[in-house]
C-alpha cells in the first residue's frame, strides 16, 4: 500500500510539473515534498510517530511536576536549537520536547489522498464529489482523480504562485478542513471551439464551481485521455 501510495503521488508531481510548471517548481521551492501525502500509509510510521508524540507529553508533565518552566515559542521553526530564558542549566538540550506541530512536518506532505482516490469525499459537498465520480465513470477513466486534482492546482495558480510557505501550507490544510468556499479564488480558463473564456469563482456557487472544474479538466486532459483508450 505504501508503494502504491507514493507511487500516486509521485505520478501527481509529474502531471503537475508539466501542465503547470511554474506552480510546480514554486511548490518545491517553498515547501518541498509537497506532493507526499498529508497522512502517512505505513503502520511502522504511525507507531513511531505516536511514540515520539507520547515521550514528548510524558516530559511536559515531568516538566510541570517538577516546576520546571520550559516557555516554548511554538511560532519558532529553530526553537531546539536556542536557549529560552526560563530553561534552566541542569536540562540537558537533548531532552527537551519537540512539538506536535514539529513532529508532524517531518511525516506528512499536502497532499490529502482521498482527494485522489475518492474525488474530494469529506473535504467538498457529497453531491459534489458524486459529479466528479459519475464524470469519472461515465468516461471509464482510472487516473480522473489525478487529473481532478491537477487541474484544481492549475485553476489555483495564480494565487498559489503569490504564496509563501505558510499561506501554501494553510490554504493546503483549509480544503482538508472543509473550509468554506475555499474555492472562490481561482479563475477559469475554458477553450471553446476557437474561444477562450475566462471565469472568476468569486460569485460562483459550489455546483457552478464544480460544473467548471469537470470542464477544465475534460479541457487540460481530453487529448491525454483519448490516447490512454
Amino acid at each position: 500500500m505504501d508503494l502504491a501510495t507514493e507511487a500516486v503521488h509521485f505520478w501527481l508531481r509529474l502531471l503537475v510539473t508539466y501542465h503547470s510548471p511554474d506552480l510546480a517548481q514554486h511548490l518545491d521551492r517553498v515547501v518541498p515534498g509537497w506532493e507526499k501525502s498529508s497522512r502517512e500509509q505505513s503502520t511502522q510510521q504511525v507507531a513511531k510517530y505516536n511514540k515520539l508524540l507520547t515521550g514528548a507529553n510524558k516530559l511536559d508533565q515531568l516538566e510541570k511536576e517538577f516546576g520546571i518552566n520550559m516557555d516554548f515559542d511554538f511560532e519558532n521553526d529553530n526553537l531546539l536549537d536556542q536557549e529560552t530564558p526560563n530553561k534552566k542549566s541542569g536540562v540537558l538540550e537533548s531532552a527537551s520536547p519537540k512539538t506536535q506541530r514539529q513532529l508532524e512536518s517531518q511525516r506528512k506532505g499536502l497532499i490529502a489522498t482521498n482527494w485522489i482516490i475518492s474525488f474530494f469525499s469529506g473535504n467538498i459537498p457529497a453531491s459534489e464529489s458524486a459529479k466528479l465520480l459519475d464524470w469519472s465513470v461515465f468516461n471509464g477513466e482510472r487516473f480522473a482523480g489525478l487529473y481532478f486534482l491537477t487541474a484544481l492546482l492549475d485553476l489555483h495558480a495564480d494565487i498559489l504562485l503569490k504564496m509563501n510557505a505558510g499561506q501554501v501550507t494553510e490554504w493546503f490544510e483549509g480544503i482538508q478542513r472543509s473550509r468554506e468556499n475555499w474555492f472562490k479564488s481561482c479563475q477559469f480558463q475554458i477553450v471553446q471551439g476557437k474561444e477562450i473564456n475566462e471565469f472568476s469563482c468569486k460569485d460562483l456557487s459550489w455546483s457552478q464551481f464544480t460544473n467548471g472544474w469537470i470542464k477544465a479538466t475534460a479541457s487540460k486532459f481530453g487529448s491525454v485521455m483519448d490516447c490512454a483508450h
